[in-house]
Order: structure tokens, then sequence, then C-alpha cells
């Protein structure tokens, strides 16, 4: 017997146009505070690394580096939240730190690089990007990959570059 429109099952559900909206305004409402997040993490690195000639003030920096640390702390704890103590996300929270402390030695003047030590910190760089891409793409292919944990290691490649601007920076302004 072949159903009828008047039948229950079909009653219960809304038209099939409503319901793919309904499913893309949920995945945009999931996705949108973590894009938020790097947006500020993305300002906070910009204010910190400004490559003009003169350099924002210390207290834009302050509240700069203060809101980078807060969205790497977001992002590390609520990859942790769903992960776990891996040993990926341990990698990636020594690099993060590393790399924070170093971009705060540099925005403030408190440290000048020299050539070799930017030599080191490049194959620091690649050396570290290298194994978070390896374990990204392990976690990828187990299905462990988080958004969290994306968007966490996207804000720690948004630092180590933003690191190598303001040395760059820093050279530039002598």
């Amino acid at each position: 017997m072949p159903e009828t429109s008047d039948s229950p099952e079909s009653a219960s559900q809304p038209p099939l146009p409503r319901r793919w909206f309904r499913k893309s305004v949920r995945f945009v409402w999931s996705i949108a505070p973590w894009i938020g997040l790097l947006i500020v993490a993305l300002l906070a690195v910009s204010v910190m690394s400004s490559p003009d000639d003169s350099p924002p003030s210390q207290l834009a920096i302050a509240i700069a580096a203060c809101v980078l640390m807060a969205a790497l702390a977001i992002a590390a704890v609520c990859s942790w939240r769903r992960i776990g103590f891996q040993s990926d996300w341990l990698f990636a929270v020594l690099v993060s730190v590393h790399v924070l402390v170093l971009h705060f030695l540099v925005v403030f003047d408190w440290w000048s690089p020299t050539t070799s030590s930017v030599k080191s910190l490049l194959f620091a760089a690649v050396f570290a990007i290298s194994v978070l891409v390896i374990g990204m793409v392990i976690r990828l292919f187990r299905f462990r990959l988080t958004l969290g944990l994306v968007v966490f290691y996207l804000i720690l490649l948004l630092n180590i570059s933003g690191l190598y601007v303001a040395i760059n920076a820093q050279w530039f302004r002598g």
C-alpha cells in the first residue's frame, strides 16, 4: 500500500528546504565562535607585529598580548576538553608558550635576535610545524580531529608567523 501525504511520518518532518536551512544555520552557529576567536587572534598578532616605522604604544602591545594569550588559552582548553592530554597537544602547548615568550621579548625590545639565532628559530619552526602537521594528519585519518584543535594549531601558526614579522620590524627600526 503506497504511503499518502497524510501519513504521520510525513506530517512530523518539515519540508526539505527548511531542514537544509536549519542544518546550515546550526553549522554556522557552531563554527562562528571559532572564526571569531581566529579573527581576534589575527588582530592581536597584527598589533603586536606592526611593521610600521613607529611601533604602537606599550599599552596597546600589552593589551594585544593579553588578548592573544586569552585566545590561545581558550583554544587550548577547548581542544584539551575534547581530546585530553595527548602528545601532539602537549607539544603544541610547549611550542605556543615558547613562541609567545619570544614574541613578548622581541615586541618589547628586551631581546634583539642575531642572524644565527634567527636561523635556529627558523629551523625550530620548520621542525615544529612539520611535527604538528604530521600529528594533524594522523588525527584526521583516525577521525579524532576536532575543530578546537584545528583552531589551536591555526592560532599557533599565526603566532609563529607574527614572531618573524616582529623580528623583521625590529631589525627594520634598527
